[in-house]
């Protein structure tokens, strides 16, 4: 009768059920101090790790999700360090609850991960947090035995909360989690196949700025402080060379490499030169964001009843100094059911006293356990802040493309995403498990600020930013350098595309033909100010001129070989020159690219643009996102374009017919043929001096009175000391010639007619300001009152002359 009984009282409990969410009581948080009220539940205490040594525990918070969160995945969170707190953190980061500035409460977390999951913070190592042993030698931490006690506390957590061991379970963390989370993840799958119980349901990582490979990363702090105009060529270099890091075989495979004390002392040298500062009064803070100060020492100094203080930026540095005062206050403690055996050391959201960590294992590759994860078909997607000096994101991905080169996984996508039609950053995947998104600083505008132009002498007030500097083209030979100017456009620089401005000559400046063509300011007829320029292209699209090559405007070398230029050298400069300021300008390296110059740069822009596209191939990072060419007049076949000079000359009877068909026969250009064919003759001493005659006749002049300049429009004449008065009157723009959809060609009438100067063409979507009267490209690249032009709907040219 009573076995009757029990087997009954056993059957009503597999009809009734037991109630799922049972979870320990005593750990259940009432209400934090401070706290806003909330619709889910928090629990939080301590898992005994070890039966065997008592006390050996590590802390946990844990939260439920916001909605349903019985069918809701479980997320756990690993803060990195080593030695940091991850209960803390999730005050401060992805937890539900942010401090509150005076420190005493808590304000809800918009943007909480528990929106969507159910959150696990877990103080690991021993001595993080709250988490403790008895044992002196358990705060002598390394990635194995963290491990192996973290395993042991997640099949513990399990029997806890019985109820998640079905649900899907993700791993996230950020820094040295980098170790901390492929590490259990790792072990997890391991147990599954050991265990014949029910498994660990992983579904995919996240990892924040992770410690991949800490020397590595070391080397790509160097490149960013270089990139960042941070610390000077010399350092860099000597750099580079005493910690083994020249080429990129090198920077893969040093990293079993054992540094000598040189290349430490160095790298430290560069930390102190990138902040400006000394030994004294340095703090490895000021790494965890380049861009903003750390909080001040007066705010370092806290107790008890201090409020706390925050610095003035739009992110909080003092928010972890809060958390650390707000766990502190006992009542906090209390309702965390926190600091149980009344350590003896105060609540620190890193390194406590006792804490210690196995240098040896930071220095730890982990690739191979990424990897070894990948194989398995477990999704990993690492986000990467582009202000963190610490971890940066150029060296992230670095290890990245190296791990997907291992497994054989190409890239198959680059783009970049947005929250809430704001760009947020840079997405890569790498086939289907691997992904990477860099993430903006909230200063995602933060250009070299050494570079930033405050305002130029005469300029009118403008709503754009405007930046000009050095950019070192060659790290071995110090002084060659190309001088650039930067334009923003006017509206929403961070979601316009970048035009590349170069002009000819060759030997012209593109930065002072800014200011005369399609740049945003005019020089004003007394030469001493600026006016703005209505149809500068920045109205659509950000600007760089540079000048190029060597010995063009501000552009110069330290070595009198670099002065002489040649089609080869100036564009294996300027592909440097792009890499290098795209350094300089990260954001906009997944920006369409469009190139455009005059004259010469018939030469220069194609050129370039060829280079840009093997790049590309060669490249496995980001590409050159090259959408367009445009050009203006350009010199394409120079010998060609003197002949038809020749036929412009006598078309018009400028030369009478005897010289004409003197040099057609006399320059091997009597037929098409011959004339197509004839770019690679050499022109005779005669053929050269009756062109020149051609020249002489055309301006009615001789050769003490000529001047090239009259070459730029034969219809003007070359500028004198009173200016022009230009009007714009004439409406047809001249003709367009498509061939197929990539290759247009527009003529540009001028205004010889009516004696109106700079002619302002609308035609399609083109407009194009000026005419070349001289047939031939302009040989400084402006066109003498013309060469403006604007890639926008022609009736925006039209509008601005009340003609739409």
């Amino acid at each position: 009768m009573e076995f009757r009984g029990v087997i009954f009282i056993l059957f009503l409990f597999l009809l009734i059920g037991v109630d799922s969410n049972a979870f320990p009581t005593n750990d259940l948080i009432s209400k934090l101090p401070g706290q806003p009220d909330v619709n889910f539940r928090q629990f939080a205490g301590y898992i005994e790790v070890d039966e065997n040594v008592d006390g050996r525990s590590l802390f946990y918070y844990f939260v439920e999700a916001e909605k349903d969160p019985l069918t809701q995945p479980l997320t756990i969170w690993l803060t990195g360090g080593p030695g940091c707190s991850s209960v803390g953190d999730a005050f401060g980061s992805v937890g539900p609850f942010i401090v509150t500035k005076d420190a005493h409460g808590l304000q809800t977390n918009s943007f909480s991960w528990n929106k969507v999951s159910n959150l696990l913070f877990i103080d690991s190592p021993i001595g993080s947090g709250w988490s403790y042993s008895n044992s002196s030698s358990d705060y002598n931490n390394r990635d194995d035995s963290t491990n192996k006690i973290l395993l042991t506390f997640m099949q513990k957590w399990y029997e806890k909360y019985p109820v998640f061991k079905s649900k899907d379970l993700y791993m996230a963390g950020s820094s040295f989690a980098g170790h901390f989370v492929p590490n259990l993840a790792n072990a997890l799958l391991d147990d599954n196949k050991q265990s014949k119980q029910s498994k660990f349901n992983l579904k995919g990582l996240v990892l924040g700025n992770p410690m991949l490979r800490k020397k590595l990363d070391e080397i790509a702090k160097i490149d960013f402080f270089f990139s960042r105009e941070m610390i000077n060529s010399s350092l860099y270099n000597e750099i580079k060379k005493e910690c083994n890091a020249i080429d990129e075989n090198n920077y893969f495979s040093s990293i079993k490499t054992t540094w000598s004390a040189k290349c430490k002392n160095l790298v430290f040298e560069a930390d102190l030169a990138a902040f400006k500062t000394d030994a004294h009064n340095y703090s490895p803070q000021k790494l965890f964001d380049v861009f903003r100060p750390p909080c001040t020492e007066n705010e370092l100094n806290l107790n008890l009843t201090k409020q706390v203080p925050i610095v003035s930026t739009e992110v909080d540095m003092c928010l972890p100094l809060r958390v650390q005062f707000y766990f502190n206050i006992p009542e906090v403690q209390k309702a965390f059911h926190g600091n149980r055996t009344n350590l003896s050391y105060r609540w620190q959201g890193c390194f406590t006293a006792n804490f210690k960590y196995n240098e040896a294992d930071k220095d730890l590759d982990m690739l191979p356990a990424l990897k070894n994860l990948l194989q398995q078909s477990v999704p990993i997607t690492i986000f990467s802040g582009d202000q963190d000096g610490i971890i940066p994101t150029e060296g992230t991905l670095q290890h990245l493309e190296k791990l997907a080169e291992e497994l054989n996984i190409k890239l198959t996508k680059e783009e970049t995403w947005s929250f809430r039609t704001k760009e947020g950053g840079l997405k890569y995947e790498f086939g289907d498990l691997l992904k990477f998104l860099t993430v903006k600083g909230v200063d995602s505008n933060a250009f070299p600020t050494n570079d930033l132009i405050s305002k130029l002498p005469g300029q009118p007030d403008v709503n754009f930013r405007q930046f000009a500097g050095y950019i070192e083209v060659d790290e071995n030979v110090d002084g060659r350098s190309l001088f650039y100017y930067f334009v923003e456009a006017e509206k929403d620089p961070l979601t316009q595309p970048l035009t590349i401005w170069l002009t000819g000559g060759p030997g012209c400046s593109s930065v002072g033909d800014a200011f005369g063509s399609v740049g945003p300011f005019i020089v004003t007829k007394d030469a001493h100010g600026l006016q703005t320029n209505s149809f500068s292209w920045n109205k659509v699209s950000n600007l760089l001129f540079i000048d190029s090559p060597i010995g063009s405007g501000w552009s110069y070398s330290n070595s009198s070989s670099d002065y002489n230029n040649g089609d080869d050298s100036t564009n294996k400069i300027l592909l440097t020159f792009m890499q290098k300021w795209y350094e300089k300008y990260p954001v906009f390296k997944s920006k369409e690219l469009y190139m455009a110059g005059s004259s010469f740069a018939g030469h220069f822009v194609p050129n370039l643009a060829n280079a840009l596209l093997d790049d590309n191939k060669q490249s496995k990072q980001s590409k050159f996102n090259l959408k367009g060419l445009v050009l203006g007049n350009p010199m394409l076949r120079k010998k060609l374009d003197e002949i038809a000079k020749i036929d412009f000359f006598f078309s018009r009877e400028m030369i009478n017919s005897s010289l004409y068909n003197e040099i057609k026969k006399e320059c091997n250009a009597i037929d098409e043929n011959n004339y197509f064919s004839s770019i690679k003759t050499t022109w005779s001493a005669k053929c050269k001096n009756l062109v020149f005659e051609a020249d002489l006749a055309a301006f009615k002049t001789d050769a003490h009175n000529y001047s090239p300049q009259k070459l730029f429009d034969v219809f003007r004449p070359p500028c004198t000391e009173n200016e022009l008065n230009l009007n714009l009157t004439k409406q047809e723009g001249g003709l367009k010639y498509e061939f197929g959809d990539l290759l247009k060609f527009l003529t540009v009438k001028g205004g010889i007619i009516e004696e109106s100067g700079n002619d302002c063409a609308c035609v399609d979507s083109q407009c194009w300001s000026g005419a070349d009267y001289g047939g031939r490209a302009s040989s400084d690249g402006l066109d003498w009152g013309a060469g403006q032009t604007l890639p926008e709907p022609s009736r925006i040219c039209c509008d601005a002359r009340g003609k739409s």
